[in-house]
């Protein structure tokens, strides 16, 4: 099944002028076919669209062992990894963030490369959040963080419901950005936010919630989803570590600094699990 999809691909791709596959160049290919892919949709060019989709594939196909390998736990069938570089493609020609010359990528000659790649990291991520929805069974709402200006007692202020379809890949880049800056509290407290079980009945945030949701249990979940190799484990066993009072503290100040992230206002990405 997988050998006939890629032959299809394959002859696709042979449809574009000086296609090879196995070269030297295939960094600096992928961003010609990704440029290509935009200037033939601008032109309405499905045909064209087709011919350099199918190009992205043949260079992304030998991360199918790889993601299929990563993706285990998540019992998917390996042509079911065609899917999420799909799904990674469609999202990163929807952004385009290569050609916005307000952001860095444009600046750098694999621009497009390290977009798809990060949407294919994103695809799959999301894929391990929507397993853990199911199996915790907990409906999610969006909120916005404008109204966490004021936080006080053992819950910060109500969030304002401002998106119910918000994606949750906006939600896995802000945590990866935490962990890329090393701020493994402030990514707690984005996944306790958004994925568990941490609101009061009357839709406030608990602080002492997320604390004692800090067991083995959920460290062994936060490692496993966001990988050990993006998290400072030192600074994770400090932080558990810590205590009670200055924890409850210190996820005082991470949200407060949330709340005042332009970035994340704009995307209105936090998501909190609704409390019955």
């Amino acid at each position: 099944m997988l050998e006939d999809s890629y032959r299809t691909f394959l002859n696709e791709a042979r449809g574009l002028p000086n296609f090879k596959i196995g070269t030297k160049n295939e960094c600096d290919d992928i961003q010609s076919l990704a440029n290509g892919y935009c200037e033939a949709e601008k032109a309405s060019n499905r045909e064209l669209m087709g011919r350099y989709l199918s190009a992205l594939f043949v260079r992304y196909w030998y991360m199918i062992p790889y993601l299929y390998q990563e993706s285990k736990s998540l019992r998917l069938e390996k042509e079911e990894m065609v899917d999420i570089l799909y799904e990674a493609f469609m999202k990163a020609f929807k952004n385009k963030k290569w050609l916005d010359s307000a952001d860095k990528l444009s600046k750098d000659s694999h621009g497009a490369q390290k977009c798809i790649e990060r949407c294919i990291d994103s695809v799959r991520l999301t894929m391990y959040q929507q397993a853990n929805y199911d199996v915790r069974k907990i409906n999610y709402i969006t909120h916005s963080l404008d109204m966490v200006q004021e936080v006080y007692g053992d819950s910060s202020e109500e969030f304002l419901v401002e998106d119910e379809h918000q994606d949750v890949i906006d939600i896995n880049y802000l945590i990866f950005k935490a962990l890329k800056n090393y701020n493994v509290l402030q990514a707690i407290v984005i996944d306790s936010i958004c994925y568990q079980d941490c609101l009061l009945k009357n839709g406030s945030i608990s602080f002492s919630r997320i604390v004692s949701n800090l067991d083995m249990q959920y460290i062994k979940y936060f490692i496993q989803t966001y990988g050990v190799n993006n998290i400072n484990m030192d600074e994770l066993i400090k932080i558990l570590q810590l205590p009670k009072k200055k924890l409850v503290y210190n996820i005082k100040k991470e949200l407060l600094n949330l709340s005042s992230d332009e970035v994340i206002k704009s995307l209105y990405a936090l998501r909190c699990s609704e409390s019955k």
